[in-house]
Order: C-alpha cells, then sequence, then structure tokens
C-alpha cells in the first residue's frame, strides 16, 4: 500500500512543466511586445496612422495572453514547493510519534548490543 501515490509524482513534474512553458510564453510575448512599440514608433515617425493603429490593437490583445501566463507562473507552485507541502501534509503527530517510539526502540537495542560486546570483551580479557 502506497501512502503517496505515484501519480502525485507525475503530477508534479506536469505542474513544473506548465510553469516552464508560462515563463517561456512571457519571455516571447515580452519580446513581441518590444517589436511592437518599436514597430509603432517607426510608423509615428513616418506619419503611417494605419500601422499604428494595428500595432496598437495588437499590443492590446497580447496583454491578456501575458497576463494569463504571469498569474499561472506566479500562483501555481513550483516543484519544489510541491515536495513540501506533500511532506508537510504526511507530517502527523501519530507519524512523528511513531518514529519516536521506533528510534527508541533502535537505540536501546543499540546500546545492549553494545553492553553485550564490550563484556564479551571484558571476559575475554
Amino acid at each position: 500500500m502506497y501512502y503517496i501515490s505515484p501519480w502525485v509524482f507525475y503530477v508534479l513534474g506536469v505542474i513544473d512543466t506548465v510553469r516552464g512553458v508560462a515563463g517561456c510564453l512571457i519571455f516571447g510575448i515580452v519580446l513581441f511586445e518590444i517589436f511592437i512599440v518599436c514597430f509603432m514608433v517607426y510608423a509615428w515617425i513616418e506619419s503611417e496612422d494605419e500601422w499604428v493603429e494595428k500595432s496598437k490593437r495588437y499590443f492590446s490583445k497580447s496583454i491578456i495572453p501575458l497576463v494569463i501566463a504571469s498569474v499561472i507562473l506566479i500562483f501555481v507552485p513550483s516543484k519544489e514547493t510541491c515536495y513540501q507541502m506533500l511532506i508537510a501534509s504526511q507530517v502527523t503527530v501519530e507519524n512523528v510519534n511513531g518514529v519516536k517510539e521506533t528510534v527508541k526502540e533502535v537505540a536501546n537495542y543499540i546500546i545492549e548490543a553494545s553492553d553485550k560486546l564490550s563484556g564479551d570483551s571484558k571476559n575475554e580479557e
């Protein structure tokens, strides 16, 4: 029986990919907007009002995907954060107490084994 489903790790990988795509999309849109602004300035200098208006429309339409990709990048947690949240959800008082008891048992076993070994070595002398 799995405590954590293997599908969780798959989803975490997909989430990380979505963040990567959103980052690339933001980069591409920003480059596109820089190009549009440069083109608008050129068209404005050349007094081509038709191209200035088209550039403004393209610029305003590119803002929507930029905002969506930015929201995804900001609010979708990174893979590392997802692992931390997963660990935090699995650590409970019962789990900690269980581990605590196991550690005590192992420590007592080691001490007993050490005492036996040291007792055996004293008998050999």
